[in-house]
């Protein structure tokens, strides 16, 4: 049977099946997030991308004054705009409620993330099990711990959970969504500058243009 099967095909099957483990790993370990609505974390932003959510309504075409932010200011500069829309929008189409659809966005971008930067490493270096196990080790440890500690520098820093943390408890899960989107497109820049073709080009600033709302 393998015989069969193409180079191309086969190698198109193992790619598939890296990026099934790497999404299955975080969201096996962040699983919890899928069902619940709140995380009972007062100190984060959380509650207000859940009210722009759900309470944006017309706000989201034309210029509206939104009262909820700093006392006052208008809809378009309120910040990152990308994860209240994705939430919105889940929120609609599924008919969650906008607190359970936002936690669902938490939990899609951080299996987004390191599937996002296997696709890139992989488009870089060719190297699809190298690839693999980097985002592995992303998913797994806290490399950035060594440049930027929170307390004192060691290598057990490694071991910290600080992607999960500063996803779920505090407030940067649009930077996260922004570095995942930033990774495809220097993927889809990668292969642009490679075959020169328009539609490669087109993705990539569109990555970068959502990039810029997350």
């Amino acid at each position: 049977y393998q015989e069969r099967l193409s180079p191309q095909l086969r190698q198109r099957l193992l790619l598939a099946s890296y990026l099934l483990v790497i999404v299955w790993l975080n969201a096996y370990i962040c699983r919890q997030v899928f069902f619940i609505e709140f995380t009972g974390k007062m100190n984060s932003m959380h509650g207000f991308w859940i009210a722009m959510a759900r309470l944006a309504g017309e706000h989201w075409y034309k210029p509206t004054w939104w009262p909820y932010w700093y006392n006052g200011t208008p809809f378009e500069y309120t910040y990152a705009p990308l994860v209240p829309a994705l939430t919105a929008a889940i929120a609609r189409f599924s008919g969650f409620s906008a607190a359970h659809a936002f936690q669902i966005v938490s939990g899609g971008v951080y299996c987004f993330g390191p599937a996002a930067l296997f696709l890139m490493a992989r488009q870089l270096t060719r190297r699809a099990g190298w690839s693999f196990i980097a985002a592995v080790v992303y998913s797994l440890s806290s490399a950035s711990a060594l440049l930027l500690p929170d307390t004192r520098w060691g290598l057990t820093a490694l071991r910290d959970p600080r992607r999960l943390y500063i996803g779920f408890v505090w407030d940067e899960l649009p930077h996260q969504l922004g570095l995942a989107l930033v990774c495809l497109a220097v993927l889809f820049l990668a292969r642009a500058l490679r075959n020169q073709k328009f539609r490669n080009f087109f993705w990539a600033g569109l990555f970068i243009s959502l990039a810029l709302l997350a």
